[in-house]
């Protein structure tokens, strides 16, 4: 069953977003974890964000472990290039190439996740995408998500 629209709700704190900006991954992470915005944002504060700056790998790392991820799933989205001396092949990993957006909720029709592609991170409850635009289409590949109790 291939899944043409992704069911999806429009995620806003406009109170308490006062002047932030580049703070999907703020966002993603308070409504997956059921904190405040104040919260969230406290928390990559002190994992290292900047405001009105974008969150790096790392940072999105520290605050979901912080704020108690159960799971981490990495995937490659681009073939890996190994180098024996002077040879040098391409290869994938066939079972941890990045999924879609469509077949991780496929593989993951229940559950709580922080999910990020490239450039912006959401979240996923229960199937249902939520995020502050409406970027998260079907065919996107995920880098790498977080799963929450």
């Amino acid at each position: 069953m291939a899944l043409r629209r992704i069911p999806t709700k429009m995620v806003v704190f406009p109170s308490e977003r006062a002047h932030e900006t580049n703070d999907c991954a703020v966002i993603a992470l308070a409504h997956v974890a059921g904190i405040s915005y104040a919260e969230a944002h406290a928390m990559f504060k002190l994992a290292g964000r900047k405001n009105r700056e974008g969150t790096t790998n790392r940072v999105i790392r520290d605050a979901c472990l912080a704020q108690g991820a159960i799971k981490r799933f990495h995937y490659w989205s681009k073939p890996a290039r190994i180098c024996d001396g002077d040879y040098a092949s391409w290869w994938r990993r066939g079972s941890n190439l990045s999924p879609t957006l469509a077949k991780f909720l496929q593989q993951n029709p229940v559950g709580r996740f922080l999910v990020v592609k490239p450039g912006h991170a959401f979240a996923i409850l229960d199937g249902v995408v939520y995020d502050n635009r409406s970027s998260a289409g079907a065919r996107d590949r995920i880098e790498f998500s977080y799963q929450f109790r």
